[in-house]
């Protein structure tokens, strides 16, 4: 009896240290870049388009979809978008397409857009996001966040370029 609650021990330890090791390298997954491959215009108020997302992922493979959300500036939706679903392979790192489209959000004009697209920087820019991260096993969760600013998102994507080219 005693030898078999070593066991279950040595067992729930082992479990311990691999659950903890697996959620160390997920904090370590990291968007590295993000760029425009193609965009196509769909009537007067949507684009459909195609984004290269460059993530390093040390964890699992997991399955990134229903990716929903609006785009804000200094609080005023602006546009609403929507895109996926794309599994990121476990341990590398490479780019993904990602299939996406953006429309106006209700009572937003063109013309309001130009003097936003036109800053050189994307202060006061946030956006309210949703996707729901899938593991191979069938486990998932919906993640949403709420006013992420686009600048540091943008300079996240760029630090994490630089520290890989530092490293080569």
């Amino acid at each position: 009896m005693l030898k078999e609650k070593g066991n279950i021990l040595l067992v729930a330890i082992g479990l311990v240290a691999v659950l903890l090791a697996g959620c160390t390298k997920i904090k370590d997954i990291s968007v590295t870049s993000c760029e425009v491959k193609s965009v196509t215009p769909r009537g007067f108020s949507a684009l459909k388009g195609v984004l290269m997302i460059g993530i390093d992922n040390p964890a699992f493979t997991f399955t990134i979809s229903d990716i929903s959300g609006v785009v804000k500036y200094n609080g005023e939706e602006l546009v609403d978008y929507a895109g996926g679903p794309i599994t990121v392979e476990g341990k590398c790192e490479r780019k993904y397409e990602l299939n996406c489209i953006a429309s106006l959000a209700n009572g937003v004009s063109i013309t309001k857009l130009i003097p936003l697209l036109s800053k050189d920087n994307l202060e006061g820019v946030t956006t309210d996001l949703s996707a729901k991260v899938m593991l191979d096993n069938g486990l998932h969760k919906t993640l949403r966040f709420k006013d992420l600013p686009l600048e540091q998102l943008a300079s996240s994507a760029s630090s994490a370029t630089s520290k890989k080219q530092e490293k080569q």
